[in-house]
Formats: structure tokens, sequence, C-alpha cells
């Protein structure tokens, strides 16, 4: 039984062999640059009228030939593609701008946030299309207070969806029936008395 035993444990621990393609990469690098060695040194000597023949690398220099042909060098100017400084060179300041050194940045575009165009805002505007104004209801708190949120703020352009001009004049009415005392300040609820109990029950604000 101590046969198997003895014959398994060596099969464990027997030292593995190295794989036979990076012995072929080595072999062929060396290869490689040996040839090109050769034949540069033959052109050279038949140039000079000498023969010499080129010795063979040993793969750890042919790897680090390798690593060091591939290696980082140090950036110039140039290759960071930046404008250098030259002696007696005149150059216009805008070529040092930072669009043109670095070049310029393309972002996407964003969602408007002024409300829509011109075009869009006249075909949904109902002051525009009905023309009229928004302070001659300054008494009416339900029109004022459907440009208001609830704490009251005056809304936004994009909200509304209103023209410039009406957008200014909704902006009045709601000033205007706040200092009348129609609307509240800091809530959109209007104040009781000014339609009526019914009108004031009945309203969504």
């Amino acid at each position: 039984m101590l046969a198997p035993l003895r014959s398994l444990r060596a099969l464990h621990t027997t030292p593995a062999r190295a794989g036979p393609s990076a012995a072929d990469f080595l072999a062929r690098l060396t290869g490689s640059q040996a040839t090109a060695a050769g034949s540069s040194s033959s052109s050279s000597s038949a140039a000079a009228g000498s023969s010499q023949q080129a010795t063979p690398q040993s793969p750890h220099d042919a790897a680090r030939n390798m690593i060091g042909s591939v290696g980082m060098r140090d950036l110039t100017l140039e290759d960071d593609g930046r404008q250098p400084f030259r002696p007696n060179l005149i150059t216009p300041p805008m070529l040092y701008a930072h669009d043109k050194l670095y070049g310029r940045e393309h972002r996407g575009q964003k969602r408007p946030l002024l409300g829509p165009p011109k075009r869009i805002a006249k075909q949904i505007d109902p002051f525009y299309i009905r023309k009229a104004n928004p302070v001659d209801h300054a008494l009416n708190p339900l029109m004022a207070g459907a440009f208001i949120n609830p704490i009251g703020k005056i809304l936004s352009r994009a909200e509304t969806g209103l023209t410039w001009k009406s957008q200014r004049r909704a902006g009045k009415l709601v000033r205007r029936a706040r200092a009348m005392g129609v609307i509240s300040y800091f809530s959109r609820v209007p104040r009781p008395g000014g339609l009526g109990d019914r009108d004031y029950k009945m309203s969504p604000f």
C-alpha cells in the first residue's frame, strides 16, 4: 500500500516545466533580433569593405531591449498638442487661448430652463391668443392663484409656458393681488369673501 502513495506524492510534487509558448516566443524574439542585427552589420560591413558576423543575444537581453523600445519617453510641447515658445517668432495671443491649446469641449445640450421658444409660446399662451391683459383680473383670486405654487411663490416661465410679455404681466397680477389682500403671501388658498362663500369652498386651491 505504500508504493501507490509514494507514486501519488511524487506525482503532485513534481515541479512544473516551463510552457513551450514562452520558450518559443523568446527563441523567435532572439532569432529575429539576431537576423536584424546581422543584416544591418552586413550592410555596414559591405559599405566599409569588411565583413563581421553579429553575435546572438541572450533571451534576457532580448526581452530587456524589447521593453526598452516600447517604453515611454519624455513628452515635449509638440507631443502634447500645444504651441511652444520659440525665439524670434511672433504669434498672435489667441493661439495660446485655452480652446486653441486643448480644444473646445463638446457638451450636450440641456433642456431649456427659461421656458419654450417664442414661436411655441405664441401658440399656447391664452393671453396672447385672446389679446388679453392678466392685470385686468387682479380682483380674481382664482386667476392670481393659477400662477403661484402652494407656498405662494410665483411660477417661472418654464412652468407657465407664457410669452415673456405675458409672464411679466402675470407676475404683476400676483403682486397686485397680494397688495390688495385678494390672495395670501405664503399660500395659494384665497381669502374668504372675495368670490363669496360658495366659490371659496369649491375652489380647487
